[in-house]
């Protein structure tokens, strides 16, 4: 899954997209940011750095967790936002413990 940069690359010079992903096998378009490659990289990691602080949250430390941080932020509003629905936990789990919302993968 490549980020969104909010540009074509097909449409930047050459020059512009310098930085490209060299893991064994990955076919995805060259980056124009070095901050976009290593946000691409997490894509070949089995780490899960991230976890939610929300304790019994089955994305919390001992769970899943999340690969990047931006995920774990996202994901965090099932236990803020009244009638928010997480894309990160199955259907059959809990999210925490403000407001029982069921997440749903």
């Amino acid at each position: 899954m490549m980020p969104n940069t909010g540009t074509n690359t097909a449409t930047l010079p050459a020059d512009r997209l310098k930085y490209t992903c060299t893991h064994p096998g990955c076919t995805a378009a060259s980056f124009t940011t070095q901050y976009l490659l290593n946000s691409h990289a997490t894509i070949h990691s089995s780490s899960r750095p991230h976890y939610c602080p929300v304790k019994g949250c089955p994305r919390s430390q001992g769970g899943r967790g999340f690969k990047r941080k931006n995920e774990m932020i996202r994901h965090g509003l099932v236990h803020d936002s009244p009638g928010y629905t997480c894309p990160f936990v199955l259907p059959s789990l809990k999210c925490g413990t403000r407001g029982q919302i069921t997440c749903k993968g």
